[in-house]
């Protein structure tokens, strides 16, 4: 795993000099990502230059053979790459078959060769894991940018004049706007309030963005702007039920997917919660080891958050060598200041605190985790679903025309109703004018919002529907849910989540469930093979009960959350309360009075509104930096 950041200059703007020292500032920012090397490449032209960054954490080929920037054999090319590929022996073979020697034995190398003879878009969709690189062609003068399928690995980019920038983490572009930072985005800001973080393309600053996940982006010498193409969106196939045993397939594919996800030269363990995509892919690694795999789990002392005995039950049953820690409040309480520099824009999912020290954690004894990160996203393992279900029911048998005013005439409503209350998030879902609106609503937080930007929340909602009608199937709709939860919840929250935490520990974290063998088998599968409508991730849990009995594994969903209501009202009220009454201050698109009354009626324990205060808490406190 590495860090990278680069400079594409269309015109000189920028000596050579002064562009690395620039890209050396940038890369020096997220010594995290990368503490065991760091080069920068300067690479003039006529009437270019780009200059490449990297920071090295050594996985796979630790000798100088793979080492960044690296160019090509013909020199045509030269790639700077952060992230993991797997399952490489056939483009290695055809490169070989070919003629190539090889001169160490990297992904990088395989990937950089693969694309020099073939072209980029012809090898994209051949790479499997987890990526985000920069790619540029002396020949051709244009530079190539790339993220995975799922958004695994981040990648930002901005354009400013005639300087094009990018980089692996936000704050690693902040060289480039010299004094101060860019101007707050108005869209970045209604997105966070929206949904407790800003979702790709976007981000909380104006004209900086993120790569989507599934995309890449080409500039070209004496080209005005970038352009940004897909090449791979998320598509369910028919799949005929023709009575194949689906579980004998899933069984294999997940064994060969975490397989090779243990490629490394390093050593290798596992995030192991108790749950059952984190005791799936702890059991699949075992069974590809003839040692015990070394685990890691974090507990609570709050009993009603505390997973950690149900981990070691698992563990003890696939015999594991396992390392559990029991964190206090004040552990957790500890990381909070170290929260807003490692997620550079405002974040607001409180299971931020425990990735990181389970992170912290296994760094201590291993270089890369492999966690079952995916898993209820493509094989449709949220509760929600079975309430998506519900509220859609209910909303069917409402007229079109009443759900249609609902929707309209709601924003003006809001200061009558309320809010954030029970009754004024079950008004959002039923003007939902079609199911996507629906579940995007069921998504996002009930916060309260100022007149205006609610009208402009609800119209953001709308354009990115694709039109699910109320009346579909049951499995049109859960296959909607999967999509618009893998498309973004997963790649803009859980990823992102896992990305910086770890990432901030110097550990790699791979998410084997994320592969794309997996990703093709899950679109592949029918419904019914991954829920009933109540019951999810059935087809994990029938592979998962030939390594571990269903009594270890069976019981309701925890989640990896943090009492945060408690706190609220203990020993964060005055940082909660401080940083609430900032971002009120701060331009932020929340309405003043019902953001109070919400604390109020928090701060006196007549209703739980921890998510919405964190959310609001988080933006005042960021903005606040």
């Amino acid at each position: 795993m590495c860090g990278i950041a680069g400079l594409f200059l269309s015109d000189h703007v920028m000596d050579g000099a002064r562009a690395e020292a620039t890209v050396r500032r940038m890369i020096d920012i997220i010594t995290h990502r990368g503490p065991d090397s760091a080069a920068v490449k300067i690479i003039p032209d006529q009437n270019s230059l780009v200059a490449l960054g990297h920071r090295r954490l050594a996985i796979v080929d630790l000798s100088a053979a793979g080492h960044q920037p690296m160019a090509s054999k013909d020199g045509r090319f030269t790639i700077i790459y952060n992230g993991e590929t797997y399952g490489l022996e056939a483009l290695r073979q055809a490169l070989l078959d070919d003629g190539y020697v090889f001169r160490g034995h990297s992904d990088t190398e395989i990937m950089l060769e693969y694309i020099a003879r073939w072209g980029v878009e012809r090898a994209l969709p051949l790479f499997e894991g987890m990526f985000a690189f920069a790619l540029w062609d002396s020949r051709d003068k244009v530079l190539t940018l790339a993220r995975d399928r799922a958004g695994i690995k981040p990648l930002y980019w901005m354009k400013r004049g005639g300087v094009f920038g990018f980089a692996s983490e936000l704050k690693a572009l902040m060289p480039l706007f010299e004094k101060t930072r860019p101007p707050v985005s108005a869209r970045g800001k209604l997105l966070y309030a929206q949904n407790g973080y800003v979702p790709a393309p976007y981000t909380i600053y104006e004209d900086v963005f993120k790569l989507s996940p599934g995309h890449f982006l080409t500039i070209r010498a004496g080209s005005c702007e970038p352009e940004v193409t897909p090449y791979w969106v998320w598509g369910d196939q028919p799949a005929l039920d023709d009575g194949r045993n689906w579980s004998d397939e899933a069984h294999d594919v997940l064994s060969e997917s975490v397989r090779i996800t243990l490629a490394a030269d390093v050593p290798v363990g596992c995030f192991l919660s108790g749950g059952i995509d984190s005791s799936l892919v702890t059991a699949l690694m075992q069974s590809h080891c003839s040692r015990p795999v070394k685990t890691f789990a974090i507990g609570f002392e709050e009993q009603a958050f505390n997973e950690a005995p149900y981990a070691k039950a698992v563990a003890q049953h696939l015999g594991t060598d396992h390392t559990e820690l029991i964190v206090s409040e004040a552990d957790m309480l500890n990381v909070l200041p170290l929260i807003g520099d490692m997620y550079d824009e405002p974040f607001a999912d409180s299971s931020q605190i425990p990735t990181y020290l389970v992170s912290k954690l296994a760094r201590e004894q291993v270089t890369v985790s492999l966690s079952g990160d995916g898993g209820d996203e493509l094989f449709s393992g949220y509760s929600r679903y079975q309430y998506g279900l519900r509220s859609a029911a209910i909303a069917t048998v409402m007229p079109r025309g009443v759900r249609r005013f609902l929707g309209n005439n709601l924003p003006g409503m809001r200061g009558v109703i309320g809010g954030p209350s029970r009754a004024s998030s079950y008004m959002r879902l039923l003007g939902s004018t079609d199911f996507d609106e629906l579940y995007n609503n069921f998504l996002s937080y009930d916060t309260p919002l100022q007149g205006p930007q609610e009208r402009a929340a609800r119209e953001f909602v709308r354009s990115r529907s694709q039109g699910v009608p109320m009346n579909a199937s049951q499995n049109d709709k859960i296959r909607a849910m999967r999509r618009i939860d893998f498309s973004q919840y997963m790649t803009d929250d859980v990823l992102t989540k896992v990305d910086r935490a770890s990432m901030a520990a110097s550990l790699e974290s791979r998410v084997p469930l994320l592969n794309q063998r997996v990703i093709d088998l899950a679109c592949r599968l029918p419904v019914s093979s991954l829920t009933d409508g109540v019951t999810g991730k059935m087809i994990l849990r029938d592979v998962l009960a030939r390594y571990v009995p269903r009594a270890l594994f069976e019981r309701p969903k925890m989640g990896f959350g943090v009492p945060m209501g408690a706190w609220i009202r203990g020993p964060l009220k005055d940082m909660v309360t401080t940083n609430i009454e900032a971002a009120l201050q701060a331009g932020a698109p929340f309405d003043t009075a019902r953001t109070r009354r919400a604390l109020d009626s928090h701060m006196r324990g007549t209703h739980d509104h921890s998510y919405i205060l964190w959310l609001i808490s988080t933006y005042g406190g960021w903005a606040s930096r």
